[in-house]
């Protein structure tokens, strides 16, 4: 073999060696850079769109068509709100929100005051002032934007990655209750107290009520099975209607959970199957202030009074028995 042939040869090998190494080299740095930038990227922007812009928990509806940020002054007894929008921008609201709290007597109604911001932030601060709020209470806004209500919980402190889902704000379970009503404190002159849970569906006007010893609704209190409960109305109207127990055999609730014991029960409905027009307490918008009083023997109990918020079906698809 010639010296022409030799140094043909030899270029080859270097030349096809050399495209080895830059190749796996490359390949390996494309790799890396490619895992880091998606993943630092990735998480910098998750954190940039939920991020409170003003160091609160912000709560996210389920539709992530809205968002809440929430900041929490003990201090102040005070909770600032800001509405924004799917995008995180400022959306500024008409009608005022509303913050309902659960207290040691049962809910609290505070009305929000729109700031003096001006620009974008122009109606989507608002402020809520009470002495519950030195606390860290239970509660939830009611906030109109357009045409959909919104029931985001009062987060009191962000997450671990700064922000929270509301789970039950896009379907518009808002109460406080394990059945997702209103609960409220009731008491007799003899110093006898307990508490209520009082439930109302928008899309049927139907009220569900539950009877208890304690606040979370877990010890039953117990009346005859026959036992009629009343509501009345003071808003919208100067009414009164009559809660009775299902039936008499199982009398189920709607998760078909039987609640008669030996002849009594801490279940009642209206208007079940007594055929009283219910259609005036329809609809996501329906806004009640009530009492409920009932008797036990001679003794008579009376409710403080309850802001009635419909639980809302946004699916058309729960069934009423």
């Amino acid at each position: 073999m010639d010296t022409l042939t030799h140094r043909v040869l030899a270029l080859l090998v270097l030349v096809a060696a050399l495209g080895l190494l830059v190749g796996c080299g490359g390949d390996s740095h494309d790799d890396d850079d490619h895992g880091h930038d998606h993943d630092s990227d990735s998480s910098h922007d998750h954190d940039d769109d939920h991020a409170g812009k003003h160091g609160g928990a912000v709560v996210v509806s389920d539709d992530h068509k809205a968002h809440f940020e929430i900041v929490h002054d003990e201090d102040a007894r005070r909770v600032t709100l800001y509405v924004m929008d799917g995008d995180m921008a400022y959306r500024g609201i008409g009608d005022t929100p509303v913050l309902n709290l659960v207290g040691p007597d049962g809910s609290v109604k505070v009305e929000g005051t729109m700031s003096d911001a001006k620009g974008e932030m122009a109606a989507a601060e608002w402020h809520f002032v009470h002495d519950l709020l030195a606390g860290e209470p239970e509660g939830r806004f009611r906030v109109k934007i357009g045409g959909n209500s919104y029931m985001p919980k009062c987060a009191y402190e962000a997450d671990h990655d700064g922000h929270d889902h509301d789970e039950d704000g896009d379907h518009g379970h808002h109460g406080t209750g394990p059945h997702d009503g209103m609960v409220a404190k009731f008491s007799c002159p003899d110093g006898t107290t307990g508490f209520i849970e009082l439930k109302l569906h928008d899309d049927k006007g139907d009220l569900e009520l539950w009877i208890a010893e304690d606040e979370k609704i877990a010890t039953a209190m117990d009346l005859p099975i026959d036992s009629k409960i009343t509501v009345t109305f003071e808003k919208p109207k100067a009414t009164a209607v009559t809660l009775q127990a299902r039936n008499k055999d199982r009398n189920e609730d709607e998760d078909d959970k039987a609640n008669n014991r030996e002849g009594k029960t801490n279940y009642f409905i209206f208007p079940g199957e007594t055929g009283a027009d219910a259609s005036w307490l329809m609809g996501k918008d329906f806004e009640g202030h009530v009492t409920v009083t009932f008797s036990d023997g001679d003794k008579k109990f009376e409710s403080v009074e309850i802001e009635l918020i419909p639980h809302t079906h946004s699916d058309g698809g729960h069934e009423h028995k």
